[in-house]
């Protein structure tokens, strides 16, 4: 979930540790290391992730990407998962929302 090559950064580690902490509420969320970042699961299901560099992106659909959009989100290459701003994660009961909405996602497919 890296730039092919790069390193993981004490930010990407930190974010992981933190977002599985603060995702509890959610049920089994963990954090996997996968290809320089981290993959964020729930139930086995991908809803999530954090690039090397420390940047939490959600998994999105047609149905709510405008609400990334608007929120300035960028688009994580040609996955359909969206960048979650600093704005969000320190806002705990949105990024419960955010992430809620990112699992049933992944769940549905």
């Amino acid at each position: 979930m890296g730039t092919k090559g790069a390193k993981l950064t004490k930010e990407a580690i930190n974010l992981a540790e933190q977002t599985v902490e603060k995702l509890q509420p959610l049920g089994a969320v963990n954090a996997k290391k996968m290809f320089g970042g981290y993959g964020l699961f729930h139930d086995g299901k991908m809803f999530g992730l954090i690039s090397s560099e420390g940047q939490m992106y959600f998994k999105v659909t047609e149905n709510n990407k405008a609400r990334y959009e608007t929120a300035g989100a960028e688009k994580y290459g040609k996955m359909p998962y969206y960048s979650v701003s600093q704005k969000i994660i320190d806002d705990y009961d949105r990024l419960l929302e955010w992430a809620e909405e990112a699992v049933k996602i992944s769940k549905s497919r």
